[in-house]
């Protein structure tokens, strides 16, 4: 009976080792998939045009040109974010909902678009189960510099602030520059939703993609 006991501890201990790791390789692979297509093709029309909504584990990539946003689907995905001094490259999508969380940094569709006039601003979870995410956020510093590439253009961003607010502190989703933001959030400290790391950057460098290389 003990040896039993034994077996069944042993095997329970394996499959918590287990979890995490899958659920970092699926996302890994998920996202990896959702960078390629971004980079080599863009569709134009989302699910709204076609009148049906996103099916399970479906996405769609939007041009984000347009000043309204209104009509982009949640779960589409409008860019990718490059932060350097953290090595992280994930998809951008539409929405905050817990099912885009889980997948990519989200997009809160309240708030304009990466490069248009305003505050931008996107969400992302700290966690090492499901994939790194924001979870090295806090490791930025002023003057570190955030990539977001659309359709259509790469944007250069530099930090200009960094605060810890409470949860219900909105007025860091306020304009506060003359010039695009975007503001980066997430649950702090890690493993706690007591309160909020904000990142905010301004853009300082717009390129088309046609003159990258």
């Amino acid at each position: 009976m003990k040896k039993k006991i034994s077996l069944i501890l042993i095997i329970l201990g394996l499959i918590l080792i287990l979890i995490p790791i899958g659920g970092n390789i699926y996302n890994k692979n998920k996202q990896d998939e959702m960078i390629r297509d971004f980079e080599e093709t863009f569709q134009t029309v989302s699910s709204t045009d076609e009148g049906e909504p996103l099916k399970e584990g479906e996405f769609v990539i939007v041009d984000i040109n347009s000043n309204d946003n209104s009509k982009i689907d949640i779960g589409s995905v409008i860019g990718i974010i490059h932060i350097p001094r953290i090595e992280l490259t994930l998809p951008l999508m539409e929405g905050t909902t817990e099912k885009v969380l889980l997948q990519a940094i989200g997009h809160m569709k309240e708030t304009p678009m990466p490069g248009q006039t305003g505050n931008a601003a996107f969400a992302g979870h700290r966690s090492h189960t499901f994939s790194r995410f924001f979870n090295r956020l806090g490791e930025l510093g002023l003057l570190d510099e955030v990539y977001i590439k659309t359709k259509t253009t790469q944007q250069k961003y530099e930090v200009y602030d960094i605060l810890i607010v409470k949860p219900t502190d909105i007025h860091v989703l306020e304009p506060d520059l003359d010039v695009p933001t975007i503001t980066l959030i997430t649950c702090h400290p890690m493993y706690s939703n007591k309160q909020r790391l904000i990142v905010k950057a301004k853009l300082i460098e717009e390129k088309p993609l046609s003159e990258i290389k």
